[in-house]
């Protein structure tokens, strides 16, 4: 695996693991919005309800990450296609919420750029 792969796959972990953390801020928040009567009982249910979904399956892409093995990937566009296909048939496996399926592409796209640039 070349070090721009690898360097690829170091960042794509710390971008899907600071989603996670702020989707937990965002819970937090609407904890905070209940408790101050902002919005009702229904309501915090339903957000959280949602953004638990997206905490998880944010969670599983990152798990499937670190199983694949990607020794023999040689070029970032083809870890790019292979992470992608990943993401596609796991959205459909854990019923993915396509906001998460957008941001992982947009993260896929941004991240090639910042490795390309080296």
């Amino acid at each position: 695996m070349g070090e721009y792969v690898q360097r690829y796959l170091s960042i794509l972990r710390i971008e899907l693991l600071d989603l996670e953390s702020d989707l937990e801020a965002m819970e937090r928040l609407m904890e905070r919005r209940y408790q101050s009567q902002e919005i009702t009982h229904y309501v915090s249910e339903e957000n959280r309800s949602f953004i638990r979904h997206e905490v998880t399956s944010i969670q599983n892409i990152i798990n499937e990450l670190n199983s694949l093995d990607f020794s023999d990937v040689t070029s970032v566009d083809c870890l790019i296609e292979r992470i992608d296909t990943m993401v596609m048939k796991k959205s459909e496996e854990y019923d993915l919420p396509e906001s998460i399926r957008r941001y992982i592409k947009r993260k896929l796209d941004k991240i090639k750029e910042f490795v390309s640039m080296d």
